[in-house]
């Protein structure tokens, strides 16, 4: 049954539960099949999915350097600057003292909420640069 999408913010108790509990049970969980059964926003679910370990992707790098979202290009992150994050932080620098290094050293403005989120994803993704550090 698809329901429309409820557009609060967040997921209830009840919702990570459901999440998980269908991620156990369908045969290929996505995002979106969950958040057409639950009625929540795919980006709340995907998220989630991610943090939490519920979802398999791998890192991929390629593609165009920028692209345009939202009318912002938006610069996509290299392996190079992948690489420089994760070491940082293993050094113990903030999501701000990253973010301003990376800023500085590549020309793309990046904020802390963007390296937090990026360093996330890394950990949440095979096939990143931590592989090979």
């Amino acid at each position: 049954m698809n329901v429309q999408p409820d557009t609060r913010k967040g997921l209830s108790d009840a919702d990570r539960a459901e999440i998980e509990r269908l991620c156990s049970t369908m045969a290929k969980p996505t995002p979106g099949k969950i958040s057409n059964k639950i009625g929540r926003d795919v980006g709340t679910v995907a998220w989630f999915m991610i943090t939490h370990g519920l979802i398999e992707r791998k890192i991929q790098y390629g593609g165009p350097a920028s692209y345009m979202q939202g009318g912002k290009v938006v610069f996509r992150y290299t392996e190079e600057h992948d690489r420089k994050i994760v070491a940082m932080r293993r050094d113990g620098k903030s999501v701000r003292e990253i973010a301003a290094a990376v800023t500085d050293e590549f020309g793309i403005a990046r904020t802390p909420h963007s390296i937090d989120v990026r360093l996330k994803m890394l950990a949440a993704y095979d096939g990143g640069p931590e592989d090979g550090l």
